[in-house]
């Protein structure tokens, strides 16, 4: 595991301190995975809400893990991808209904082209490195592994609960 550079974070705050956040992220300074996480939990301390993937470059190993699985921050950055756009649209996505009408726009073009947050994030490489470029996968990994989306899971993975008539129809 690579050693933490503290005068890089240090730096990098006080950089914070004097030219405000938007700076920071776009310093071209090539971070890990554990200084961009000490760097945002610092800045977070004054109020900003950053995370790893809002860096440029983003950090190795922000997207997916030494075994190449995707990491909570690949799902915690599809998860703002999904507010955001029901957001706009005042629609409620952690609903069965809800999510159902903006599922239709999670597209590869939503991922690469949409910001998700103020610092204009976006989310084309994740969805490369990731999830293969699946669109699908990476919603279904959000939806599987998110608590707060628990009743469109239980929905997903449970077929019996999908409509009220649904064990007939299974019968049928």
């Amino acid at each position: 595991m690579p050693k933490k550079n503290k005068n890089n974070i240090e730096d990098l705050i006080k950089q914070f301190h004097s030219d405000g956040p938007e700076a920071v992220l776009k310093t071209r300074t090539r971070l890990n995975i554990e200084d961009a996480e000490l760097l945002c939990a610092e800045v977070k301390k004054e109020g900003v809400d950053i995370a790893p993937y809002d860096f440029q470059p983003v950090p190795k190993y922000t997207w997916t893990d030494a075994a190449g699985y995707p990491t909570d921050n690949a799902r915690k950055a599809t998860k703002q991808l999904v507010a955001s756009i029901a957001e706009r649209q005042g629609i409620e996505y952690r609903t069965v209904d809800g999510f159902k009408m903006i599922l239709p726009q999670l597209t590869r073009y939503a991922f690469y082209n949409e910001p998700i947050n103020k610092w204009g994030t976006r989310l084309g490489e994740m969805l490369e490195q990731a999830y293969s470029n699946s669109t699908s996968v990476a919603i279904y990994d959000l939806v599987r592994n998110d608590p707060a989306m628990r009743e469109i899971n239980d929905k997903i993975n449970n077929p019996l609960r999908r409509s009220p008539d649904a064990e007939k129809e299974c019968i049928q």
